[in-house]
């Protein structure tokens, strides 16, 4: 905005981006930067399956490099190390998980939808 001066928005794609700014007053060229932005975006698929009984292992990925991760509301017998929510689902039902991404001051937070199925055998 050149009245105030304030660059807003709200990104719609990740990534890393170079923006120049300037600076003009009545004496011509006062000032120019360059401004890198580094937006981050949660990328790993947010609808997953799983099965009672087996294995549950997921990994949190996202553009922008982030440095930590967290996730709450996890199912019991679930656990977040690092970027992977690992667990053995006890019960058939859907999960809302709420993942975040971090780097620095930014931050991008998501829904994780997991729906958990009996397992079945044949015979």
């Amino acid at each position: 905005n050149s009245s105030t001066g304030k660059i807003t928005g709200t990104p719609t794609v990740s990534g890393i981006f170079s923006i120049t700014l300037k600076a003009n007053t009545s004496y011509g060229l006062f000032d120019f930067k360059i401004l890198k932005m580094n937006i981050l975006k949660i990328t790993s698929n947010l609808e997953v399956f799983g099965k009672i009984g087996q294995t549950f292992l997921y990994r949190i990925t996202g553009d922008g490099d982030p440095s930590s991760f967290e996730a709450s509301n996890l199912p019991e017998n679930f656990y977040l190390f690092g970027d992977i929510i690992l667990g053995n689902p006890f019960f058939s039902n859907q999960y809302i998980i709420p993942i975040i991404i971090k780097k620095e001051n930014k931050e991008h937070t998501a829904n994780l939808n997991l729906k958990v199925s009996p397992f079945i055998t044949n015979g």
